[in-house]
């Protein structure tokens, strides 16, 4: 089964006492079929920079996602994700592993990151935990932030089915 998406976006930032706001939108195409799961993406497809409030301004670049899902048994999904950036490209992987026995609603995950800091390649941890309810979904990412080691980076994002 196919599906394709459009996601506006809006952009919060805030550090040091500045804060800065801004626009985008994202494209996505999903297909799934038995174990297997597929995605494209592009972000920031349309002009976009954050303004801030001390009169300066940030452009988003565009940018480009395939990933791929598969999952072996009930419990077990290996997760694969290719990214390009700037002309460079950029692997993850990892597994997510939902208990079968317990309560099927929860979900965690790990996995590695590949970023590029000061022109070299590193890899880093990846965690996250979701609770998928009937209606409504919730999920948790953690990753080490891209820029500054003592700092952390969550991500929280909630899915409402209809």
């Amino acid at each position: 089964m196919l599906f394709r998406s459009i996601a506006p976006n809006y952009y919060y930032a805030s550090m040091d006492g500045v804060t800065g706001t801004g626009y985008s939108m994202d494209l996505g195409a999903y297909f799934t079929a038995n174990n297997f799961e597929a995605s494209l993406s592009a972000i920031n497809i349309v002009p976009t920079k954050i303004n801030y409030s001390d009169d300066t301004e940030e452009k988003l670049p565009s940018f480009y996602r395939a990933g791929v899902k598969y999952g072996l048994w009930d419990e077990y999904h290996f997760l694969g994700q290719i990214e390009s950036r700037f002309g460079k490209t950029y692997l993850s992987y990892g597994v997510k592993y939902t208990p079968q026995i317990i309560f099927k609603a929860i979900s965690v995950s790990a996995g590695l990151n590949e970023y590029e800091s000061v022109s070299k390649k590193f890899v880093r941890p990846t965690l996250g935990v979701s609770l998928k309810l009937p209606m409504i979904q919730f999920h948790l990412a953690y990753k080490p932030n891209d820029y500054d080691k003592d700092n952390k980076s969550y991500f929280f994002s909630t899915n409402i089915n209809f």
